[in-house]
């Protein structure tokens, strides 16, 4: 009974230390827009009272604005694929075009200004933070405190590169770790040491298109910033090119990177190369290769061995998940940028014959 109570409770644990982290994240990053302001002439009296009264508006920023479109950047990356944190970053821009253009309208320049600042310095990382932390199961503390809580809750920020599993003693952690250890089983079984050798017949390469459209882009809107800016003006216009650059512009060209790093497909006549997993084609059947109807149903999911990522992650945007058989029956899956190339690739080498079958023959060595 003690147990199932801890189970039942550490989920509303959970949930509220992400509250409490995202709220601590908005009032520390409303210290430096304080700072600034304080140099840029308002009094201290004037700062603290906006202080205090930003510690009460934090909460109503954080579950009428933050959690709603933290919820929808979760959705929007189950329904279309990316990271969570990324699209609720994405859905702030149409909020802050609706709050920010009325200001710019009615309000004197540097005033539009400062209070533009503010508000992206608040909304934009503590959006990011809530979107982070994931709202799953955490054991509690065997000691029963409430700082190895604390502790085990601010640790799914570290955690959270990948979809984590469900930490607890209900079914679906038993479902989990069944289904991890048949992952493990699977893997042991068709994965090879010598995973470069042979020739080259299938290779997918980094996305150099979008890399270089998100730089122009940065590099185009921190140039009208400091053109527009008035000279004394230029160390907010570096600080706000600050912010974008490490809360947009870095995710979008580390996401797509980091994940091409571990779904990288690599074929050759001999082995099947998929991030960190190399399979020998004497363990598959070619033959089986297909493309993936996307999104995948739950229960194909299941099935399905990952090469490449976390088990059960969501296809990345730009990805087409593409599956193919082993000789022992198991359903191998796998993301590929080009899926049809692949899946021919494959077939070819079913139909020419799977070289590996000869390794054996002292000509093949």
């Amino acid at each position: 009974m003690t147990d199932q109570l801890n189970t039942e409770a550490s989920p509303g644990c959970a949930v509220r230390a992400r509250g409490v982290i995202s709220y601590c994240v908005f009032v520390a990053s409303s210290v430096p827009a304080l700072l600034l302001g304080v140099l840029g002439g308002m009094g201290p009296v004037d700062a603290l009272r906006l202080f205090l009264v930003l510690l009460v508006l934090g909460l109503v920023v954080l579950w009428i604005v933050v959690k709603p479109l933290s919820a929808l950047g979760r959705w929007l990356s189950g329904r279309v694929g990316g990271h969570r944190v990324l699209w609720a970053l994405f859905a702030t821009a149409p909020l802050l075009a609706a709050v920010l253009t009325p200001l710019w309208l009615l309000w004197e320049q540097d005033a539009a200004r400062g209070m533009s600042f503010l508000v992206l310095v608040l909304l934009l990382p503590t959006t990011a933070a809530y979107a982070a932390l994931r709202p799953v199961g955490l054991r509690r503390s065997r000691l029963g405190s409430t700082a190895g809580r604390a502790a085990g809750a601010a640790a799914l920020v570290a955690l959270d590169l990948e979809d984590a599993p469900v930490i607890g003693d209900g079914p679906a952690a038993r479902q989990t770790g069944r289904v991890q250890q048949r992952d493990r089983r699977v893997l042991a079984a068709v994965l090879v040491s010598d995973g470069d050798r042979g020739r080259v017949l299938h290779r997918e390469r980094t996305p150099k298109l979008w890399s270089a459209a998100v730089v122009g882009a940065a590099a185009a809107g921190f140039t009208l910033m400091f053109v527009s800016s008035d000279p004394e003006d230029y160390g907010i216009a570096l600080f706000l090119s600050l912010l974008f650059l490490v809360l947009f512009v870095l995710p979008l060209l580390a996401s797509p990177f980091l994940k091409f790093l571990n779904k990288r497909i690599r074929l050759t006549d001999r082995t099947l190369r998929v991030g960190r997993h190399a399979v020998g084609l004497d363990r598959l059947l070619p033959e089986t290769a297909a493309v993936e109807p996307h999104p995948r149903s739950a229960d194909r999911l299941r099935q399905t061995v990952q090469l490449g990522g976390a088990a059960g992650g969501s296809t990345p945007v730009g990805y087409t998940p593409v599956s193919v058989r082993t000789r022992a029956g198991d359903l191998l899956g796998m993301d590929s940028r080009r899926p049809e190339e692949l899946v021919r690739a494959l077939h070819g080498l079913a139909a020419h014959g799977n070289p590996q079958h000869h390794l054996g023959h002292p000509g093949h060595g």
